[in-house]
Order: C-alpha cells, then structure tokens, then sequence
C-alpha cells in the first residue's frame, strides 16, 4: 500500500517515448517502461 500523502512527496514521472524512428516501422507501445524502482515510487503517489 502507498502513502497517503506519496502524491505530495513524489513528484510526478511520466514515461518516455520511442524515437519516431521506431515507431514509424511497427505497432508496438510508443511509451517505454520506466525502472522498477521508478514504478515503486509511482505507485506509492
């Protein structure tokens, strides 16, 4: 379970983008996953 107040101590972290290079040759997701660690902290907002 995440904080209650994580949204206040986490600043929010969006995930980046594949190069339009990439994207432009398939279907996939254009956003790439963030870390593990990254993904504990967001959750916990």
């Amino acid at each position: 379970m995440g904080k209650i107040t994580g949204f206040m101590d986490f600043p929010r972290e969006t995930a980046p983008y594949r190069p339009v290079e990439e994207r432009v040759r398939d279907y996939r997701e254009v956003p790439l996953r963030l870390p593990d660690e990254k993904l504990r902290i967001q959750g916990a907002r």
